[in-house]
């Protein structure tokens, strides 16, 4: 028996075909991951630059003006999140810290205070829009406890993109991840940081602190039109390939 399709049922069979993969547009798994651990910064310098070269346009971050306080710096929003930043291996919240951590860069290091975790997103800065960007990179010390500290990744949507552990170098160590997405979706990383916040007064848990923050060029995140487009385009495509 054959059956008659006109183009109306055609099209609409097609188009039911391609809703499932538009609704999976945006997104995505990270495109490069780079780690690296080490006891001194040379050690994952060639690491760093690594991810620095295949981010392209960015913006590197550290502490050591000590003016950094939270907030908004260069389209990076930090929130409303407590820092605490220290040139003395934070040895004013615990004396046994010596040797616990050791900078990246100058000689400053970044904790969030009164907690481990915090959240980091991105913001356009000429018209103050939400943000997305291509890629984030982060340098981490004192990481002892396996799978204590790790990283997350959101898009616009909310959808996570990535979970990624910090490898656990030790007492004095350095540990860097580097996440690239082959384009710009990246609106949000969660991280979490250690066992126990810097400032606390327990000593039982890992506590861990940051250097250097690597961020990719920040742009605004796209109209919804721009997804529907792009759907259109696939539709048509479809269509032309069915004829």
């Amino acid at each position: 028996m054959v059956t008659a399709i006109n183009k109306s049922q055609q099209m609409m069979k097609t188009s039911l075909l391609i809703l499932p993969l538009l609704s999976a547009l945006p997104v995505s798994a990270a495109s490069l991951v780079i780690t690296d651990t080490g006891y001194l910064p040379a050690d994952v310098a060639p690491s760093v630059a690594s991810f620095q070269g295949a981010l392209g346009s960015s913006t590197q971050l550290n502490w050591d003006d000590g003016s950094f306080s939270g907030g908004l710096v260069s389209g990076i929003n930090f929130g409303s999140t407590s820092f605490a930043v220290s040139n003395d291996e934070f040895l004013g919240y615990d004396a046994s810290n010596v040797a616990d951590f050791v900078p990246y860069s100058g000689d400053s290091l970044l904790a969030p205070a009164g907690s481990v975790s915090f959240s980091i997103d991105f913001v356009e800065t000429m018209t103050g829009a939400q943000g997305v960007t291509n890629g984030f990179g982060l340098i981490f010390t004192g990481v002892e406890a396996a799978g204590a500290t790790y990283l997350q990744f959101f898009d616009a949507a909310d959808n996570l993109l990535l979970t990624h552990e910090v490898a656990a170098g030790g007492l004095g160590s350095l540990s860097f991840v580097g996440v690239l997405f082959d384009e710009p979706e990246l609106a949000r990383v969660d991280i979490t940081a250690g066992e126990e916040a810097i400032d606390s007064l327990s000593s039982g848990g890992d506590r861990v602190a940051m250097d250097d923050l690597f961020v990719g060029q920040i742009s605004a995140v796209p109209e919804p039109a721009s997804w529907s487009l792009m759907g259109c385009a696939l539709v048509g495509l479809a269509l032309r390939r069915r004829r």
